[in-house]
């Protein structure tokens, strides 16, 4: 949450649209959906939908539009400096979750792979038959 109020502060002093955020994140994180098990692509949607709730639109926005009258004092460009804070909110659980469930795969078969080359180098001393006289 803390990254998605700095991205958009960021994006209100640079003056740029909060499209270009957005569709990149939701690539990145649709594309990660592809890659994590499907536990973690549930979990980071619902936390999505969790952390843009009634907090964030009644503390979160007040304070990006608080931000943006100090941005600019003519009143100019406020409330499209403002505009897109919860959407930023909603879409940075979704990359951060997906991210620790890449994390966990990619260490998981780490650990399997470890596993079975520790297998494969250990000698249990059972002498195998095999049927067909070799």
């Amino acid at each position: 949450v803390g990254t998605a109020i700095a991205l958009s502060i960021v994006r209100a002093l640079l003056g740029f649209s909060v499209l270009y955020y957005l569709i990149i994140g939701y690539f990145i994180s649709l594309g990660l959906s592809f890659f994590v098990p499907k536990i973690y692509t549930a979990i980071a949607f619902d936390s999505g939908g969790v952390a843009s709730g009634p907090l964030t639109s009644t503390f979160i926005l007040p304070f990006a539009i608080g931000a943006c009258i100090s941005i600019y004092p003519s009143g100019d460009n406020v409330l499209s400096g403002a505009f897109g804070i919860v959407a930023m909110v909603a879409m940075t659980p979704l990359i951060t979750i997906q991210l620790i469930g890449l994390y966990a795969q990619i260490k998981h078969r780490a650990q399997r792979r470890r596993t079975a080359d520790r297998l494969s180098r250990v000698d249990d001393g059972i002498l195998y038959y095999d049927r067909n006289g070799g």
